[in-house]
Parts: C-alpha cells; sequence; structure tokens
C-alpha cells in the first residue's frame, strides 16, 4: 500500500466518533457483590442515547414491573425476600437507534438476620385449651412475636436459645377460624421482618369439652390408685364414671352410673384445672380401667364426655 494511502486510511480511522464504541452500563449492585439486604435496590446507570422508557430488569428469574425509570438510571426491587447464596440479574433496552443493550450479572445475598424459619405443632383441628407451640428461627438477640392473622396478634415469643425463639397459645373457648395464616415477625436493631408458616392453623373451639392432660390415654399404670389431671371451662363441675374390666374392649360406660360402674367428682379451678382421683378395689392381671369424663359448667352446660383407657 502506498504511503499515501496508509495516511489516508489512519486519518479516517482517527476520526471515528467516540459513540461508535459499544455502549456500556455499571450496576449495583456488582458483578459478585456480596450483600446483606433481603430486598435490595439495584440500580442501572445508563449509557447516552437510550431508550430509558423501554428499559426492562430481572431480579432471581422475576421481572420487575414497578421500576423507576430516569434518562440517566434505571432502578427496582424485589418483590418478595430473595433467599441467601446466588442472585441472578439481567437488564435490557433499547438504544434510540433501535440496537438492543443486554447485561447479565450476580451478586451474592448473605442475610445475616431475618428469619430463616417458622412452624408450629398443630397437625390438626385444635380444641378448647389445647396449647399451640410456634418455633422460629433467626437472628439472635432480637424481639419476636406471631400472630393469627385478622384474629390475635402480639403474641409473644421467647429466645429459648440464640437465635431460636418460642411461642404458645391457649385456644379459648368459641375460637374458630378454618384457615388461619400464621406469621412469625422479629425485630433486630431497627429491622423488622415476617415470615408465613407453611401450614395454616384451624381452631375449631365451639364444642364445650374435657381436655386429659396425663396420664396419657391408654398408658399403663403401675398403682391401684392413680389422678387424672385435666382441664376444661373454670368452675365447672366434673364427673368421672368408672368401669373395670378385664378386656380392652369393653365398651365404655354411659354418663350416668349405673350398676357395677364406679364415680368420682372434682371440681375445675378458676384456670379449668381438675383432678379425678382413684382407687381400684383390688389388681388382676391385664386389668384395664375404663373413664367416661364429663363436666358441667356453672351454667349448666354439659360437655361431650371424654373415654380414657388405663391399662393396671
Amino acid at each position: 500500500m502506498k504511503a499515501g494511502a496508509m495516511l489516508l486510511l489512519l486519518v479516517l480511522l482517527l476520526a471515528l466518533p467516540l459513540w461508535a464504541e459499544p455502549p456500556t452500563v455499571s450496576v449495583s449492585p456488582a458483578d459478585g457483590e456480596v450483600i446483606t439486604e433481603g430486598i435490595p435496590l439495584v440500580t442501572i446507570t445508563l449509557p447516552p442515547n437510550a431508550d430509558y422508557n423501554s428499559a426492562r430488569l430481572w431480579i432471581d428469574k422475576q421481572e420487575v414491573f414497578s421500576c423507576f425509570r430516569t434518562p440517566t438510571f434505571v432502578s427496582g426491587r424485589p418483590m418478595t425476600e430473595l433467599k441467601n447464596g446466588k442472585v441472578e440479574a439481567r437488564f435490557w433496552v433499547k438504544m434510540n437507534d433501535g440496537a438492543p443493550l443486554e447485561k447479565k450479572w450476580s451478586f451474592q445475598l448473605k442475610n445475616g438476620q431475618g428469619i430463616t424459619s417458622v412452624t408450629h405443632d398443630a397437625t390438626g383441628n385444635l380444641e378448647e385449651y389445647d396449647t399451640l407451640t410456634v418455633d422460629m428461627v433467626g437472628a439472635p438477640g432480637g424481639t419476636a412475636w406471631f400472630e393469627l392473622e385478622d384474629f390475635k396478634d402480639n403474641l409473644p415469643m421467647k429466645e429459648i436459645k440464640p437465635g431460636h425463639y418460642r411461642g404458645t397459645y391457649l385456644v379459648q373457648p368459641g375460637d374458630s377460624r378454618i384457615q388461619n395464616t400464621l406469621v412469625g415477625h422479629l425485630k433486630v436493631g431497627e429491622r423488622v421482618d415476617k415470615l408465613a408458616a407453611a401450614r395454616p392453623v384451624r381452631l375449631f373451639a365451639n364444642i364445650f369439652r374435657v381436655k386429659i392432660l396425663s396420664p396419657e390415654p391408654g398408658s399403663q399404670i403401675n398403682d391401684s390408685h392413680f389422678v387424672v389431671k385435666g382441664r376444661t371451662r373454670p368452675n365447672s363441675e366434673v364427673a368421672a364414671i368408672i368401669r373395670v374390666t378385664l378386656n380392652e374392649n369393653t365398651p365404655p360406660p354411659k354418663t350416668t352410673a349405673n350398676e357395677g360402674d364406679g364415680q368420682e367428682k372434682g371440681v375445675a379451678d378458676k384456670d379449668g384445672f381438675f383432678t379425678v382421683d382413684y382407687d381400684v378395689p383390688m389388681t388382676l392381671p391385664n386389668m384395664w380401667v375404663i373413664m367416661n369424663i364429663y363436666a358441667i359448667d356453672a351454667e349448666g352446660n354439659r360437655s361431650a364426655p371424654q373415654v380414657v383407657r388405663y391399662k393396671l
């Protein structure tokens, strides 16, 4: 190539405008950055000549539809709290000349605060005087509470060991909620997090009943004298109709004492706790004691009977 042609080519190359270089964007959080905020603000700084109204943003594979768009930057937050680990992000915008511009990157979430899990021990309907126990795992040293949404709130929880919180709720007569979402709350410093348990809680406490606390029905009693402890409505009179038998499958006695059946009574205290004492006249191998226990409250209402069987 002649020297004149080479000089002309060099001049033309130097004359190319700077904007001919591929446009780029800067992002925050940066690629590979470690963050601690579960709902982070993701910001993209735009190059000149970007059609910011066309901008789209995806965080953790979910598109953010409520982006804030300006000629110089676009920002948005995920709708729900992100899980710890790698978070993938993607940004797309159209340039004014119609060319698309895309940016893909990722950052890491390591959230030392917040709630890891909320669980409870209710496996079926909770009835009068059943105890609901709630466990929550999260950041240590916080203030914790739980709620049964739109029913009971601000139920306190104690930190039984670092990061493990526990609270209880005693089901009251008349509590009735077929599907109740349980939500745990945790405050650490100025941050407040909440998380719903995976399973709802069902409350069905419209039936007046007797709850046996101990001994557990069906258990072995190694003494001719034993005490049945239970709970019912406060200040109720409690009666136990008792049948002693050598056959485990003997039908339970009715709630009126028949010939050959024993009867013991008790009174529930102001909190509903009661005891029924019973002495077996004599013990034989494979002997069973079958009790039909019921209560009558101060208004004369009679509870549903509770049948329990004990082996001597």
